[in-house]
C-alpha cells in the first residue's frame, strides 16, 4: 500500500503516496 495512504497512518505517507487524508 505505497500508492495510497492508510487511514491509520496518514501522516506517514503524506508526501510519498497520495495525500488523500491530508
Amino acid at each position: 500500500m505505497e500508492a495510497v495512504a492508510l487511514p491509520s497512518q496518514p501522516h506517514k505517507r503524506k508526501g510519498r503516496g497520495r495525500p488523500v487524508f491530508g
